[in-house]
């Protein structure tokens, strides 16, 4: 289902600020974006208006090109997942899962022997079928997320929307379900709008990335095309770490380092060094910089042995500017 979004604004109460304002999104049919932004950006707010739970002030949502701005939450077809999982704490994984088909009005509530089947599937399709018989709190928080969107999944909905469906989790375990929901929509092709405001997160899993700031849209592209060429000074400082020379905005992993003087280095004093993994953390004391210049680069890139205190040479190999506002 391909989900429109028309010039959507929405204020909450009498703040003059919008929560919305006239945002314009198209998510085509199978596609899986990202809502990416600060706290505040408007990111939930339109995801809670393609679900019902908001009423946007003006502009309209539309599937598959039918106006549904009117229809309540559970006429629209959506499933909705939680960052908290919202399970239900008495009721076994098996029914948390099958509530939704049990709650169906009589004339379109399968039978129990169809019910049974469809929540195996599920729980096959999310890999915790071995704990059907087993509590939310017999499950670690990874495993309860997956029953939450077993849970969403089973009324097969037309869209699937997720609010920070990741961000009670530890790091590891975000990781590892970050890569697991990339699989399961590369199985599935669900349309599908998750919210994030974990840029690693939205950059690895989104096939686009829609980046808020103060109720609108910044920028929407690919991951790819947002990192490398963001739209404006939000978009580069939001997705991701940088460092302000005279002459502009370099990213940490943009320089090139030497222990020796080299045409067209710029000298600086190494602060501090610090191998991480595969990588080299540098922080140098730069000329007509400010802020400590951070770089970051490959364990096998260091020029020549590099020590605190001691000269250092970088060049930036990629250098940004943008327009200034006022």
């Amino acid at each position: 289902m391909n989900i429109t979004v028309e010039n959507v604004s929405k204020h909450f109460g009498t703040s003059k600020t919008a929560a919305l304002e006239h945002v314009n999104l198209n998510v085509e049919s199978g596609e899986l974006v990202a809502l990416l932004g600060p706290s505040g950006s408007g990111k939930t707010t339109l995801l809670r208006a393609i679900a019902g739970l908001e009423a946007p002030d003006s502009g309209r949502i539309l599937f598959d090109g039918i106006d549904a701005t009117e229809r309540a939450p559970g006429e629209r077809g959506v499933g909705f997942v939680f960052q908290h999982y919202a399970l239900f704490k008495h009721m076994t994984v098996f029914e948390n899962v099958a509530f939704g088909l049990r709650v169906r009005p009589r004339e379109t509530r399968p039978s129990n022997v169809e019910i049974e089947k469809r929540v195996r599937e599920l729980l096959k399709l999310v890999q915790l079928d071995f704990a059907e018989r087993r509590h939310p709190w017999q499950l670690s928080g990874g495993q309860r997320q997956r029953i939450a969107l077993a849970r969403a999944l089973a009324v097969e909905p037309n869209v699937l929307l997720l609010d920070e469906p990741f961000g009670a989790l530890d790091a590891k375990v975000r990781e590892e379900l970050r890569d697991w929901l990339r699989r399961l929509h590369d199985e599935i092709h669900l349309t599908s709008v998750f919210v994030t405001h974990d840029q690693d997160e939205a950059l690895e899993i989104a096939d686009r990335v829609a980046v808020f700031n103060a109720g609108k849209i910044e920028q929407l592209g690919t991951p790819e095309a947002v990192y490398d060429h963001p739209a404006s000074g939000f978009v580069y400082h939001f997705l991701g770490r940088s460092n302000a020379l005279p002459d502009g905005l370099v990213r940490p992993h943009e320089f090139h380092v030497s222990s020796t003087p080299r045409p067209g280095y710029r000298q600086g004093t190494l602060k501090f060094i610090r191998l991480v993994g595969a990588n080299a953390r540098l922080e140098v004391e730069g000329e007509g910089v400010s802020a400590p210049i951070e770089i970051e680069i490959g364990k096998g890139q260091l020029e020549g042995e590099l020590t605190p205190g001691a000269a250092v040479y970088y060049q930036p190999h990629t250098i940004r500017t943008f327009p200034t506002t006022n």
